[in-house]
């Protein structure tokens, strides 16, 4: 009841919603960069909403499901195929038999690829969380070739070939859609009228030294009204910092605990998870909204996520 990395990818980790609890302490919360594909793989693959699931990037890797197994990948738009034959599609869930062996061939768009396994994998949680803590190389499991991860329960029938549910669901996440919501920070004040609506204009483009911890985006620079320092202070997810180049960076799940950078605003929760799947040289432009608003798109995707799993755990129940 197993699954082994015959070839690893770039960047292979077990990831869940993340280890929150424990900022005060140093230690950020990791987790997966984009829950929107996270809780799609899992519904597709019949489990609950915060199972683990493995995080993947370009290049992917290659992986050999040890026994039958019932799985669903998300996230990145990608050609995949089992035993180099069958193509598996993105957003349905599969079946394969003992032996079979997922590649991915292609990847279309997205920076991010999710994978969950029904009944899920069996891990030994680090402070309440199967999240792969990189930095401290604790929790979850970073997967490098050879590695075996376990299942916590196999499947009650067994599987004679590669077959899918006739239905698949669809990703609220458009990647055709540049532009990342954003609320004013504790800092955006520094910044004068000029510089304000130039950051609201600038089109950036996402910096090749950009990685789980943050996106480094690069544009027409901005800057404060006068320097001044700062005493650091608690940053979260989808923090807007503005570096002394002008330049802002983005915090992700790898994010530290604390900043000393002003903080220029904050991407809304419900976007984090489409700036997570663009690119290194993509380009992005920020829209400032109320955090009223920014409330009730979490409000709407949270609703279409239960409303999705709902929906697959009754279309699993009728077969």
């Amino acid at each position: 009841m197993s699954i082994r990395i015959i070839k690893k990818g770039l960047l292979d980790t077990i990831q869940d919603r993340g280890r929150y609890g424990y900022q005060h302490l140093g230690i950020n919360p990791t987790g997966v960069m984009d829950f929107v594909s996270m809780r799609l793989a899992n519904a597709l693959a019949g489990n609950e909403e915060q199972e683990p699931v493995i995080e993947m990037h370009w290049p992917a890797p290659v992986i050999r499901f040890e026994t039958d197994t019932c799985f669903a990948i998300s996230g990145a738009a990608v050609i995949a195929r089992i035993d180099q034959q069958t193509e598996i599609p993105v957003n349905r869930t599969v079946f394969v038999k003992a032996g079979s062996q997922l590649s991915f061939e292609k990847k279309l768009s997205g920076a991010r690829i999710y994978l969950a396994v029904q009944n899920g994998f069996n891990l030994t949680p680090w402070l309440n969380s199967n999240s792969t803590h990189l930095q401290l190389n604790h929790g979850g499991h970073h997967l490098t070739t050879g590695a075996v991860v376990e299942f916590n329960k196999a499947l009650s029938h067994t599987i004679s070939i590669t077959k899918f549910y006739p239905w698949y669901i669809q990703s609220p996440i458009d990647l055709s859609d540049s532009t990342i919501h954003f609320t004013r920070g504790k800092e955006w004040g520094l910044l004068d009228e000029t510089m304000k609506e130039l950051f609201k204009q600038n089109i950036y483009q996402i910096s090749n030294e950009s990685n789980r911890m943050g996106y480094r985006l690069n544009g027409t620079p901005v800057y404060l009204q006068h320097s001044t320092e700062l005493i650091s202070t608690a940053v979260t997810k989808g923090t807007i910092q503005l570096l002394p180049n002008g330049q802002p960076l983005v915090l992700l799940a790898d994010h530290q605990t604390t900043g000393g950078y002003p903080r220029i605003g904050h991407v809304i929760s419900a976007d984090v998870p489409k700036l997570a799947q663009f690119e290194t040289g993509q380009s992005i432009r920020f829209k400032e909204i109320t955090i009223e608003e920014a409330h009730q798109r979490l409000k709407n995707l949270d609703l279409y996520l239960k409303q999705t799993e709902i929906a697959c755990k009754l279309r699993m129940a009728d077969l």
